[in-house]
């Protein structure tokens, strides 16, 4: 009898950022009975045909391996949803203003001209706080960046980190200098609990995406919160750091479950 099969797919770029983790979830799928295969591709085109899997977890946000990786897989793990709405900030926004979800006010930069406030000026396909600033001028024409309203309390939020259709755990951030509370530009972490309304809306988002390993950003006051972004291709430092949980296992055993 075949094993459950399951493919953990990178690109070059990201799985040099990421080893150690890849390690950690390919260990952690032997250990739940499933036979692994790690799968990093080249960016460059052609892109290598792939072997049919029963799951496949795709770690790249690159298109046009994420279309090879999902066309070779039963189930892939993130879905094209939650991939989308995890690169792109308008699409986010446009999405969570059609569910009414609470979130920042959005606006492409080259809708508006000088304003009266500053507002919040990000690359809308970024990632990890990249780009990220503050302006008066916005960057007109430019269809690459968005707008939003600055949020009291922006430089802390809270990354709830989604397991299946379930929180798995929750780290509050907070920025040491400026308004971004990425670790990356120095943020300090802390475990922490959701409050019965950041609780409700995780709960409503996720029943919206549809389960997979991804984080939500919640920014706003407990009694108030906004969704503020979706990490697709989120990542375990914090968890580990923090010694929270072991999201390789939680993972794992989750895929485990669905074969």
């Amino acid at each position: 009898m075949t094993r459950p099969s399951l493919r953990f797919v990178y690109d070059e770029a990201g799985f040099k950022r990421n080893e150690v983790f890849a390690a950690r979830l390919m260990k952690a799928a032997r250990k739940a009975g499933i036979a692994p295969e790690l799968c990093v591709l080249p960016t460059r085109s052609p892109i290598p045909r792939l072997t049919p899997v029963d799951i496949a977890m795709i770690r790249s946000r690159v298109p046009e391996l994420r279309s090879a990786a999902t066309g070779s897989a039963g189930l892939a793990v993130n879905n094209p949803k939650i991939a989308l709405l995890g690169n792109d900030k308008l699409a986010l926004a446009r999405f969570l203003s059609r569910h009414q979800i609470p979130h920042p006010l959005t606006w492409m930069a080259s809708a508006l001209g000088p304003c009266r406030e500053q507002l919040i000026q990000k690359p809308r396909f970024g990632h990890g706080g990249l780009g990220v600033g503050k302006v008066s001028n916005p960057r007109c024409g430019l269809d690459s960046f968005i707008l939003q309203e600055p949020v009291l309390g922006a430089d802390q939020d809270v990354r709830v980190y989604v397991v299946g259709d379930h929180p798995l755990a929750c780290v509050a951030r907070s920025a040491t200098s400026g308004f971004r509370s990425n670790l990356r530009f120095g943020a300090t972490a802390r475990a922490t609990t959701l409050e019965s309304e950041q609780k409700a809306l995780v709960i409503r988002l996720i029943s919206l995406l549809g389960p997979g390993y991804y984080g939500i950003d919640l920014v706003g006051p407990p009694a108030k919160p906004m969704v503020m972004e979706i990490e697709d291709v989120v990542g375990a430092r914090a968890l580990y750091m923090l010694g929270i949980v072991d999201p390789a296992m939680a993972v794992a055993s989750w895929m485990a479950s669905l074969l």
